[in-house]
């Protein structure tokens, strides 16, 4: 049928509609990746006959079926956007030998172009078309062609996925078409059955034929049947959780340890003997056999069809089990059984076990302090969305080899930013510097916690998108202010967190790079395994894929699509370290709150100065400086390194020398942007904490023999007094509040104001804002935790001598719950039948990250689903339905979420028009 003929055919369709025939069309709603076809929008995708368009024809001795699609769209910068056509032309059994692809296009400058062509059906892969390499401003054609998909089915849907990776340019997509080239297996001829012979009744095998035998000779009495000689054996097990090394030169099989705290996902291997065919209605059963009991469960893919070379690409060529954190978290063995039913007939069951070691690691818990950047610039406004980082948080988990990531809000308002970010580094490092001084300053905080800056995404200018310090604690990157492609800033704090992690770019649009990495052009040298896209997650960037495949790339590479190594990942753990592992060693239940003190061990305390600046090849800018109490022997070493800080006395004596390095600045660009050689700015920032000499009359900076800056000390320190609040003042649980002070500097000089908070009567400080130069600081209440006991605490620095000034306690009144919904997202159609999970976030000012058992699930349908932040859902009834997440903190405040879903489909009426 052709275009012209369906057209028809939907017009009789109305006709009878409006005599009183209902005709219903069930259409899925899609995702907003970008326009596509769907039959109630456009109408099916079929394709041509000959009549239509001669020499392109759909005919089996053209062997081959073409269709397009001209339904154009914008593509907005970095968003991903994509396209389907339908093909269905090609007769049964036929499969693919070769793709080629025509896509029409309009941009207003030179941009770059990320595209990928994707199958929908089983196998279900994708393959990239183009790179984002640079193209001609203007209307361009671009003819592509693969052979990746050979051997896979013909009719399906096939997509076509585009990514903008030029900053500031607009596209537009005006069409593209698809030729299927395919070939057509020969039909293998079946044997002529033999008559049977009284008495001889044959066992039905429940197999595929066996190759047919000779006939008898006459008068030769008849054969018994024989058996099919089919025997079906585990082949090999692959434990994963994001990467696994499997027939790889550099990595020996299931080398890459499992962690305890991640979900493992198994994928068993089925190898066939005894027959020439694949085996249909293969199935298995895994057990896990724990210290506290056994753990059984099915594959998630049910039943496959056991290949005689399974394709390690292809989702459906092994069988594929989920074994949950909650329920296989230690070691001890897995007991893999193939065919446990016996619905295959097989010569030997005897040999359908294996048995494989499962042994786990336990790594620190990745402890990262968001700190929301709060952008006022130029009239543009911005700062991320409150739940981001929990959003951001489940990407994180499945790709880094950590077990636990544990977020530590801090009290106080989000950092306000008046300066513009980028296009170059300077005002990124600055951020940088922000947070190392908030770190440095900080007693509450776990100092091995990672702070990491969220960038409103759009604001900033240029391609940078991040820094970090390699190694280090601090880091910086895009994030977008709602949840629209999260993915990117996942991406992004990813391979800034690998920076911190001490781990350089891998060599793939960007030099230098690491000279160690082993696999060419920074491929990721094996297969991943992306559980968020497994678990039926969209954020992710591997459209409709449930393996990564090994055509991808390193994410601490310049190159897409990006996954973790096992390089990269290994190098990672061995970083981090890690120790045996017992049961819940990295479960995400126990989570400490938000109050856990940074534990000091000495009674004596005593002056240091906190010293910091920028150096640069002929010279260094120094930032305000302070001087703080410290655990005395905290910080007294002599420090190594080609840089010196120098305390010197009024008599020109030398009273302290710290020895130091600076720290190292890596950098990161838009997802897709080639660098190719980055320049060195020449810049390299600085921050020692050393002890203070009261006789110290100037400070001195020098890189071997040559003095790049000094600081004279002042004759008086400042004086500061707390306005407001004031002792017995009382906070609401959500109000605009100031807080106040007034100074005197008896040298006339500039002064800068750290403000600190505690909620403890003093045993702990978090610091909320740092050198400021005005003497007010504008908060919310809602912005700290309830507390009888809470006190605030200014301190004044005219560059190096510090005063301070405390004014408390006062009460602020306790807060409910902040709970967040990630996963479905408001407004999702989700397939009846299907499990889907539902993920959430409940954050708690005084208690801080909630419990699982905290955490209940409710449907306005169906009414209690469960417990916990991470809930599987099979079973929900159709219809549209209101979830909603409930949290109790313990003073028994409760917080909520909720979402609107549709589970089937979208039912839509054909529109009748007068006339």
């Amino acid at each position: 049928m052709n275009r012209v003929d369906w057209h028809e055919k939907k017009a009789q369709a109305l006709i009878l509609a409006a005599a009183g025939l209902l005709i219903l069309i069930g259409m899925i709603h899609l995702s907003n990746l970008g326009p596509s076809i769907t039959e109630a929008s456009f109408g099916p995708s079929v394709a041509r006959e000959e009549s239509e368009s001669p020499g392109i024809a759909c005919l089996l001795d053209e062997q081959y079926c073409w269709d397009e699609n001209t339904n154009g769209f914008s593509i907005p910068f970095n968003a991903l956007m994509h396209s389907d056509i339908r093909i269905s032309c090609a007769p049964a059994g036929a499969t693919v030998s070769r793709v080629a692809v025509r896509a029409e296009f309009d941009h207003d400058c030179t941009q770059q172009l990320n595209i990928r062509l994707d199958k929908s059906g089983p196998p279900i892969h994708s393959t990239f078309l183009q790179q984002c390499e640079e193209t001609e401003g203007g209307s361009q054609i671009l003819e592509l062609s693969t052979d990746h998909f050979n051997g896979d089915s013909v009719n399906d849907t096939w997509t076509l996925y585009l990514r903008d990776c030029h900053d500031g340019c607009l596209g537009y997509f005006n069409s593209w078409a698809i030729t299927v080239y395919y070939v057509v297996p020969t039909a293998t001829p079946t044997a002529t059955p033999t008559t049977p012979v009284p008495g001889l009744t044959p066992t039905s095998t429940g197999v595929l034929p066996a190759t047919p035998t000779s006939t008898p000779t006459p008068m030769q009495s008849p054969a018994s049947p024989t058996p099919t000689g089919l025997d079906l054996r585990v082949e090999h097990v692959e434990l994963t959780q994001a990467i696994q090394c499997k027939d790889n030169s550099h990595c020996p099989d299931n080398a890459v340890p499992l962690i305890s705290g991640k979900d493992t996902y198994v994928r068993v291997y089925v190898e066939v003997v005894g027959t020439s065919a694949s085996v249909p209605n293969v199935s298995a059963r895994v057990t896990a056999k724990m210290p506290w009991g056994d753990y059984t469960t099915d594959p998630i893919n049910a039943t496959i069809t056991a290949k005689l070379s399974p394709q390690r690409s292809h989702f459906n060529d092994t069988l594929n089990f989920y074994l949950p954190a909650s329920m296989v978290d230690a070691s001890g063995t897995l007991v893999v059984e193939i065919n446990p039913n016996r619905a295959v007939a097989e010569v030997d069951y005897t040999n359908n076990q294996k048995t494989v070691s499962l042994t786990f690691v336990a790594t620190p818990a990745l402890i990262i302090v968001p700190i929301w950047i709060d952008y006022d610039y130029g009239g543009t406004q911005a700062i991320v969305d409150g739940s981001m980082h929990y959003n951001m948080g489940y990407y994180l988990k499945n790709i880094l080899p950590v077990g636990q990531i544990q977020w530590y809000i801090l009290p106080g308002p989000s950092l306000k930013w008046t300066q513009q970010i980028g296009p170059g580094g300077g005002s990124w490092g600055a951020i940088l510097a922000k947070l190392t001084d908030m770190r440095k300053k900080s007693s509450s905080v776990p100092t091995s916690a990672h702070w990491y800056a969220m960038v409103p995404f759009k604001v900033a200018q240029g391609s940078m998108c991040g820094l970090a310090y390699m190694p280090g604690n601090v880091a910086a990157g895009r994030v977008p202010v709602h949840h629209e492609n999260f993915e990117d800033a996942a991406d992004i704090m990813a391979h800034e967190l690998g920076h911190n992690f001490n781990r350089g770019h891998s060599p793939c649009g960007v030099t230098p790079s690491d000279p160690n990495y082993p696999y060419p052009n920074a491929r990721l040298g094996d297969y991943g395994w992306d559980p968020q896209v497994a678990g039926g997650g969209k954020a992710q960037s591997w459209p409709g894929g449930f393996v990564v495949p090994a055509t991808s790339f390193d994410v601490m590479s310049y190159c897409q699509d990006e996954w973790i190594s096992e390089y990269t990942y290994r190098a990672i753990l061995n970083y981090r370290g890690t120790s045996p592992a017992t049961f819940g060693s990295g479960s995400d239940k126990q989570m400490p709150v938000a109050s856990a003190p940074l534990q000091w061990h000495s009674a004596e305390w005593r002056q240091y100065l906190f010293a910091s600046g920028t150096i640069f090849e002929d010279g260094a800018e120094l930032d305000p400086w302070a001087i703080l109490e410290r655990p005395e022997g905290s910080d007294d070493g002599q420090g190594e390194g080609p840089y010196l800080l120098r305390l010197i006395a009024a008599n020109e004596e030398t009273l302290f020398e710290r020895h130091f390095n600076t720290e190292m600045l890596q950098e990161i660009w838009l997802p897709g942007t080639w660098v190719g050689s980055m320049e060195e700015e020449g810049t390299h920032a600085f921050y020692e904490i050393l002890p203070w000499h009261p006789g110290t009359a100037q400070i001195q900076v020098w890189h071997g023999e040559h003095l790049l800056a000094e600081r004279i000390v002042s004759d008086h320190p400042p004086i500061v007094e707390v306005i407001v609040p004031r002792e017995g003042d009382f906070w609401p649980a959500d109000g605009e509040e100031i807080i106040e002070w007034r100074t005197e500097d008896g040298d006339g000089g500039p002064l800068w104001f750290d403000v600190l908070f505690s909620r403890d009567g003093g045993e702990t400080w978090d610091v909320i804002a740092t050198r400021l130069e005005h003497n007010y600081l504008a908060v919310r209440s809602s912005q700290f935790p309830g507390t009888e006991g809470a006190l605030l605490r200014v301190r004044a620095s005219d560059g190096v001598l510090t005063s301070d000034a405390i004014t408390g306690p006062f009460a602020i009144e306790p807060k409910a719950p902040q709970v967040s919904i990630g996963a479905p997202l408001d407004g999702a159609t989700l397939p009846e039948g299907v499990p889907f999970r539902l993920r959430g976030y409940a954050y708690d000012p005084e208690d801080g990250v909630l419990s699982e058992e905290a955490m209940e699930w409710d449907s306005d349908q169906d009414g209690w689903l469960g417990h916990g932040s991470d809930l599987l859902v099979e079973d929900l009834s159709p219809g549209r339905h209101t979830i909603t997440l409930h949290a109790a903190d313990g003073d028994e405040q409760i917080g909520s979420d909720s979402v609107s879903i549709l589970v089937g489909n979208w039912i839509h009426l054909p529109l009748v028009t007068k006339g």
